[in-house]
């Protein structure tokens, strides 16, 4: 049983390492970049208009919680000290990606009232929580049973199994939310564009995954048409590499990018509305290919 004594060790170390990593991150040219295109390209955007925001599988916050039996020790020497030294690098970015969303949050506050900033991973622990409720974040639980599994196919012959979104967090996503999902995967970012049309995104370039044809077809779900896709923009012409902010090597699908809807034409309400409706159809249709 984990004493009061440890679990204060445990918490005093996550403070301390995002302490650390926060000096680093303020001197940063990847937090100027950031800063400057919030206020060159998002804040300046009519369509973005955010109430609330919500971070989803931002990952380990402290190194024991990265589970043993995930590790691959076929990338490295399967030794501990190879072990630890991926925990590590694990913990450092998802670190780093919160210092990124916390300043979104802090550059969206100069224009908008944000009044809940929400979390969810399937891996927090009690320690992470505590953590992130003393900055003054809300952590929500992961329901696995609610949220089921989705088939992710890279190819006719090679898929996997990986957590849906909780069904509880369909209330919290609307027109207004800015949602930061860094490291979820490609098919659970396709649920969630398909179930909320967000204000303002910041992750990988989904976009690139229906554009380019390299990509389409290791990543782009068979129950989601490209041509169906939500209509957003994207900061194409000048991504947010995700190597300042995860600290390590990036391929071009894992460019972070902001996305916020396009141009509603001067329909805005009724537009959403339809939107919104058009969602919860195709969610119909996923639950009925899902029971299949």
């Amino acid at each position: 049983m984990e004493t009061s004594g440890s679990t204060s060790r445990a918490l005093t170390e996550i403070e301390t390492h995002y302490l650390y990593l926060k000096e680093e991150w303020d001197n940063s040219t990847t937090r100027s970049d950031l800063i400057r295109l919030m206020e060159e390209k998002v804040l300046v955007q009519e369509q973005v208009h955010v109430d609330s925001a919500l971070c989803l599988g931002l990952g380990p916050l402290e190194t024991t919680s990265v589970h043993y039996l995930d590790f691959d020790f076929d990338q490295g020497s399967g030794g501990y000290d190879d072990y630890t030294a991926v925990t590590m690098r694990q913990t450092r970015a998802s670190l780093r990606q919160l210092l990124a969303f916390e300043t979104v949050i802090a550059c969206l506050r100069s224009k908008f009232t944000i009044s809940n900033v929400y979390f969810q991973d399937r891996i927090f622990d009690a320690m992470e929580i505590k953590f992130l409720q003393r900055r003054g974040h809300t952590v929500l639980s992961f329901n696995h049973a609610a949220a089921g599994t989705i088939r992710a196919w890279q190819s006719d012959t090679n898929s996997w199994l990986v957590p849906g979104l909780d069904p509880a967090l369909h209330p919290l996503m609307s027109s207004s939310t800015m949602i930061f999902a860094p490291d979820l995967d490609f098919t659970v970012l396709f649920e969630l564009f398909y179930n909320c049309r967000p204000s303002l995104y910041l992750g990988t370039n989904i976009l690139r995954c229906i554009t380019s044809e390299e990509y389409r077809y290791r990543f782009l779900p068979r129950y989601y048409p490209a041509e169906d896709f939500p209509d957003f923009l994207a900061t194409y012409d000048d991504p947010l590499i995700a190597k300042g902010v995860r600290g390590m090597h990036t391929t071009p699908e894992q460019e972070f990018v902001f996305m916020w809807p396009a141009d509603l034409g001067g329909e805005d309400e009724g537009a959403i509305e339809e939107a919104t409706l058009e969602a919860e159809e195709v969610r119909g249709e996923m639950s009925r290919v899902r029971r299949q």
